[in-house]
């Protein structure tokens, strides 16, 4: 499992993700101005793919990395289980 031979990136996991806290709730808040996601109960609903603006961005630039990126740990975090396992691999939690 690529966790298991990445180990170093657990180290001190759950104060760098703290640290984050802050920015995270300003992409919320920008989400859904923008409509890109709504709030349902406790649960943030992406607007469908439909829905969604169609940026292009060339193929070497930082935001098609970072789509990417996103796209690997979310497809990642689909097969690995509830949030608890997914933190208890992260290290986060004991």
């Amino acid at each position: 499992m690529w966790i298991h031979r990445n180990r170093e990136l657990q180290v001190d996991l759950a104060r760098r993700a703290s640290d984050l806290v802050p920015y995270v709730w300003e992409a919320i808040g920008f989400g859904t101005r923008e409509h890109l996601v709504r709030l349902s109960g406790d649960w943030l609903i992406p607007v469908t793919n439909e829905e969604l603006p169609k940026p292009e961005w060339p193929a070497a630039s930082e935001p098609a990395d970072c789509i990417k990126a996103a796209c690997f740990v979310g497809r990642w975090f689909a097969r690995a289980g509830d949030e608890t396992t997914i933190f208890a691999m992260l290290g986060v939690i004991p």
